[in-house]
């Protein structure tokens, strides 16, 4: 699985009733990296947000008829909470601005007249800090993709090898192979009545149980001749064998 690349957000929103500071919101950011989208209505905020969403960041009017600011900035945090939430206000009031900070999870409060080098210091810094999260948050699923990758390939190669020593084992010695097969098929049935066993164990005992009689593979030829003819129980002959 490849993942694409990660697409920065520089989209912001700014929700106020007075048009006239919509379109000054709007002049201030032209010439900063950033697409400004504007909402006059409030109470459309919900439609605002999955049409044209997510931002980077939602600032808001606190006194909007309809929906004030705070019901705004709780919205932005429900349908997108990664988005920087931030309030603008003329009047300052303590009881809005600790409702913004609990319910609509503000990170920052400017107040009417703004500032405009102040603003768009603002700007550039919660754009960066919401790609900056949003990067982060990419590299560490990359990282699950990869070490996902990773472990498919390395499975993929263990159980490969597994199935080509258990051919050499038929190959070589029949009744070994036999024997092994049977080794194999009682501890898959036994794995199968058990299945509180982890599954990374589960993973080792069926290598385990995969490579039953390998050593076999390793006798000598003059050992593996005499199985062939005498059968697998003439291992007890060879003191070499046994210890």
């Amino acid at each position: 699985m490849t993942m694409e690349a990660y697409q920065r957000n520089n989209r912001i929103l700014y929700v106020d009733d007075e048009g006239a500071l919509l379109s000054a919101f709007t002049a201030m950011l032209r010439k900063e990296p950033v697409e400004v989208v504007t909402l006059q209505d409030s109470t459309k905020i919900e439609q605002a947000l999955t049409d044209n969403g997510p931002f980077a960041v939602v600032f808001s009017d606190q006194r909007m008829p309809g929906l004030d600011g705070v019901g705004v900035l709780e919205a932005a945090a429900r349908i997108h909470p990664a988005s920087i939430r931030v309030m603008i206000t003329g009047f300052a009031d303590h009881t809005d601005t600790l409702r913004a900070i609990n319910v609509g999870g503000i990170t920052s409060y400017i107040s009417k007249p703004w500032n405009d080098d102040h603003l768009k210091a603002l700007v550039r810094e919660s754009v960066h800090r919401y790609n900056l999260a949003g990067e982060n948050a990419y590299l560490l699923e990359a990282l699950k993709v990869a070490n996902g990758s990773l472990k498919e390939a390395l499975d993929g190669t263990v159980a490969g090898t597994v199935r080509l020593l258990g051919d050499m084992i038929q190959t070589l010695n029949p009744d070994a192979g036999t024997r092994a097969m049977r080794v194999r098929q009682l501890g898959r049935a036994f794995l199968e009545m058990m299945p509180e066993i982890p599954e990374g164990e589960r993973r080792e005992i069926t290598i385990a149980l995969d490579l039953a009689f390998l050593g076999v593979a390793a006798l000598p030829p003059w050992i593996q001749v005499t199985l062939n003819k005498q059968g697998f129980s003439s291992l007890e002959r060879f003191p070499a064998v046994r210890a």
